[in-house]
């Protein structure tokens, strides 16, 4: 992939956001990355690709994690096809109101939302001192509030 040139080819859907985890609770979305062009997106060096996230708190819009954990898009999102895989997150290390946006970078290239800032999705999730989530219990779409 030659981002940020492909970036604009991609669409990128999460699903399965908890609506409240416990503090540093490692948790899985649902990802689903869409390739409309000829030319594959490879998660190997020198510029791999990977799912990633950032944590805001919600009340000041202050950037908590930049740089979240990276998923992988193992073995590859083929040329005009669509991957389904799972984004590992792990929640701040405070209780408080955040919003949990996720998003794509190309390592040493760039963020996606650099140059595609509507493929960042942001999602409203609760963490709390204690596990409290349950199954079926799911964030709201923090762009529908």
């Amino acid at each position: 992939m030659s981002a940020p040139d492909d970036i604009p080819k991609l669409s990128f859907s999460v699903s399965g956001v908890p609506q409240a985890v416990g503090i540093s609770e490692l948790f899985w979305l649902d990802v689903e990355v869409t390739k409309a062009t000829s030319e594959p997106v490879y998660p190997y060096p020198p510029f791999p690709v990977r799912l990633a996230y950032h944590w805001i708190q919600k009340t000041t819009r202050r950037m908590i994690v930049f740089d979240g954990d990276r998923s992988g898009l193992f073995p590859c999102v083929h040329a005009n096809a669509t991957m389904h895989c799972p984004m590992t997150i792990i929640a701040p290390n405070l209780p408080g109101e955040y919003i949990l946006q996720t998003s794509m970078v190309q390592e040493g290239v760039c963020w996606f939302e650099e140059v595609r800032p509507d493929i960042l999705r942001e999602f409203v999730v609760s963490v709390t001192a204690e596990k409290t989530r349950k199954r079926g219990d799911f964030a709201r779409d923090a762009s529908n509030r």
